[in-house]
């Protein structure tokens, strides 16, 4: 029978091991959100996509415009200028293949009460590349939450870093872009802490400013 102090001494030898175990991904679940101090990228574009504002979208194409400079300044290519109107009827289709749409969102749909946004986006998981986006706004966004809804629709997903773009929470965020270059690498979605794409304040009284 293993003495107290034997018992002690095994558990001395195992914490190394113990500590050096990552989390094991099977089907739905996922590493804890947060997980990440750079923002994983889990796709990169087919197309170069193009951005088209859909009608009623609280959002004025200047500003979408200045958001996808943002980008544009770390590498990301976007194809000519956002559209204000929607020859191809992207913004009613299921699948608006090689767009991101601009769209007015309803609370209905938000799974928080207090999100500010919420961005669709799809993903092979074996080619790791980005079809089509939707950027959902529940009205005229804060600073920074274009930006950040582009980030999710570029394939970045959310940080747990204090004043990173991609932080989950809008006051917690801010302008820091480490890791938003368009030559971060790719990684599998059971790498990263699963689809988070909410842009959310950490109170509610933040949205309604």
């Amino acid at each position: 029978m293993m003495t107290a102090i034997g018992r002690l001494l095994l558990l001395l030898l195992l914490v190394p091991f113990l500590l050096a175990t990552t989390p094991t991904i099977d089907g739905p679940k996922e590493v804890p959100a947060g997980f990440h101090n750079t923002p994983p990228r889990i796709g990169r574009w087919k197309y170069i996509p193009i951005v088209v504002v859909c009608q009623g979208a609280p959002i004025d194409p200047a500003a979408i415009e200045a958001a996808i400079r943002w980008w544009k300044d770390r590498g990301h290519p976007f194809f000519g200028t956002v559209l204000s109107d929607d020859p191809l009827n992207k913004c009613t289709a299921e699948i608006p293949e090689g767009f991101i749409t601009i769209k007015v969102g309803h609370q209905r749909m938000f799974t928080e009460d207090d999100d500010l946004a919420e961005t669709h986006f799809n993903v092979d998981d074996e080619t790791k590349e980005i079809s089509w986006a939707k950027v959902y706004l529940l009205g005229a966004p804060l600073e920074r939450v274009l930006e950040h809804e582009l980030g999710h629709a570029l394939g970045f997903m959310h940080t747990k870093e204090i004043g990173h773009l991609m932080h989950r929470t809008w006051l917690r965020g801010g302008w820091n872009d480490r890791g938003l270059a368009s030559t971060a690498p790719v990684v599998s979605r059971k790498q990263t802490q699963g689809i988070e794409r909410r842009s959310q304040p950490t109170h509610r009284s933040t949205k309604e400013q």
